[in-house]
């Protein structure tokens, strides 16, 4: 078994980047529920950032350099819009069901709209963080953009994005589609990933030679630091476009606690779990907001207290494995990956479990919880359903004929 710390050779994953994902997928999970205040402004200081600087630790800026445009763009948006749509549209379900519970009415004109906005400080959306998604792939662009334009030469990107940096700045706390006034310190947060991944490769073998009492030292140190730049900052927050009283400290306070995340796991042996969910945060992203507002909703007395927090926070962690696991299986699409089976018979199958797994439960749990909501007529209910189906029959048909998406089959989208 590889160290954790192992660079892997032939683009294999590094353990230690999906175990940090892992970790800090927690502290989002935390971050979203009613956590004491204090704790939760810290929990805002890194647990997005994390990702933006893993996304930069793996960035291939020679590949960038050899790929076309339009290739690059069909593939950002298999890996990324279409899981980002799919998920919008299997947590219409809980938001459903939580709409009804809490308010009685459901605003779903206003949710579909929502997906398109992609930022539910001006729209509510089915599952607001996804937002992280649709900024991601905004920032991936832009920043394909600028390698091409600075011809690899990592200063020169550098200095394009430190110029396109005064953007977010001075639009904080205003609120724009897709949050793309937020798109250049996410790709300054990207960039700065990749160079701690340039001095890590350096200095790996320092690190390795480190005494046990200065790797732990130094850990400390930037734990500390980063404790301490969070407490003087003040609440930095992504989605709301806020970095506190200065951004670089801001940054510095993300970097100094990722760091010592990551200098931890990486001494530590794998953590299968932590591994498994770094691996799949697209679909935790998704979902997980969902779920928490069924918690809340269902048990609305605990939701103030902290140790219902906790406890909601690892149900909802554990819980998404087996879900991950389904739609690896039973509908990869939603996760944009391809699947290795071909029949286009198996792919009805996937897409008719997907229907019938997100319907059923609806149906019963909106009945059972809400006094028989959809009780109002049979054929109204026949009718739903059958305008349901032909928008899902709808959308397949033009992902299949039109858009050929990721889970068609190899031969189809050779042709």
């Amino acid at each position: 078994m590889r160290p954790n710390n192992a660079l892997q050779p032939h683009g294999e994953r590094i353990v230690w980047i999906d175990q940090i994902k892992g970790i800090a997928f927690f502290f989002v999970i935390l971050g979203h529920l009613s956590l004491a205040p204090v704790f939760k402004s810290w929990v805002f200081s890194f647990h997005m950032p994390v990702f933006f600087f893993a996304t930069g630790c793996t960035y291939n800026i020679e590949k960038i350099l050899r790929t076309p445009f339009s290739d690059y763009l069909r593939k950002l948006s298999r890996r990324m819009l279409i899981p980002y749509v799919w998920m919008q549209l299997l947590c219409m379900v809980p938001r459903y069901l939580v709409a009804r519970i809490k308010h009685g009415e459901v605003p779903v004109p206003t949710y579909l709209f929502g997906i398109l906005v992609g930022n539910n400080n001006l729209v509510e959306a089915p599952s607001n963080p996804l937002y992280f998604v649709l900024l991601l792939f905004a920032a991936e662009l832009v920043l394909f953009l600028l390698v091409k334009l600075a011809q690899g030469d990592f200063k020169k990107i550098a200095l394009f994005s430190a110029m396109l940096l005064p953007f977010s700045l001075l639009s904080q706390k205003i609120h724009t589609p897709w949050h793309l006034n937020v798109v250049p310190a996410v790709i300054a947060m990207i960039l700065l990933g990749n160079l701690l991944m340039r001095l890590y490769r350096t200095h790996r073998e320092k690190l390795e030679q480190m005494a046990p009492v200065q790797y732990i030292a130094l850990v400390a140190a930037l734990f500390s630091v980063g404790v301490l730049l969070w407490y003087f900052n003040g609440r930095f927050s992504l989605h709301g476009n806020r970095y506190g009283k200065d951004f670089l400290c801001a940054i510095a306070a993300a970097v100094c606690t990722s760091v010592a995340f990551a200098l931890v796991l990486m001494k530590l042996p794998k953590l299968s779990v932590l591994t498994f969910v770094g691996q799949h945060t697209l679909l935790y992203m998704g979902l997980h907001k969902p779920i928490l507002l069924v918690f809340e909703s269902l048990f609305p007395a605990w939701k103030e207290q902290q140790w219902f927090v906790w406890i909601a926070a690892v149900v909802c962690y554990v819980l998404l494995i087996p879900v991950t696991l389904l739609a690896e299986k039973f509908a990869p699409f939603v996760l944009g990956k391809e699947s290795e089976r071909g029949d286009l018979a198996m792919r009805v199958c996937e897409v008719l479990c997907v229907i019938g797994a997100t319907c059923v439960p609806f149906v019963y749990l909106v009945n059972h919880f809400h006094g028989g909501v959809l009780r109002s007529g049979v054929l109204m209910l026949l009718l739903a359903a059958v305008l349901y189906l032909l928008a899902v029959g709808g959308l397949w048909y033009v992902c299949r004929t039109v858009l050929r998406f990721v889970f068609l089959p190899k031969q189809e989208q050779s042709a």
